[in-house]
């Protein structure tokens, strides 16, 4: 999903954010506006369920991290931002770990 990073199998919050993203959209009619490929060549979109953006939602709601380094959209920002402020998913723990630094320590074996 184009924009977000959500929690890692293994990491706090993974399967709060995986439940979340499901009842957004399992066995619901889904759109997906394709935006690219990412560098492992997996396809990138922003997924809408009854014209709500779910990539949007999902930030929103605390269950992922606005990824910014490969998509700096001020929509996706700002609810990051609102998120932390109000606490809420991954933003009530304290001290959430991005999935990429996650990611990074796995491969550093930290």
């Amino acid at each position: 999903m184009n924009g977000i990073d959500c929690p890692e199998r293994k990491q706090d919050f993974y399967k709060v954010s995986k439940d979340a993203l499901a009842g957004y959209i399992f066995q619901k009619e889904i759109r997906i506006i394709v935006t690219g490929r990412d560098r492992n060549m997996r396809t990138l979109a922003i997924v809408f369920c009854n014209g709500e953006n779910i990539n949007l939602a999902m930030i929103r709601n605390g269950y992922a991290w606005h990824y910014k380094k490969y998509f700096s959209d001020t929509a996706f920002a700002n609810a990051e931002k609102k998120a932390r402020i109000d606490k809420k998913g991954l933003w009530k723990m304290n001290n959430p770990v991005p999935p990429w630094e996650f990611r990074k320590r796995k491969s550093l074996n930290i």
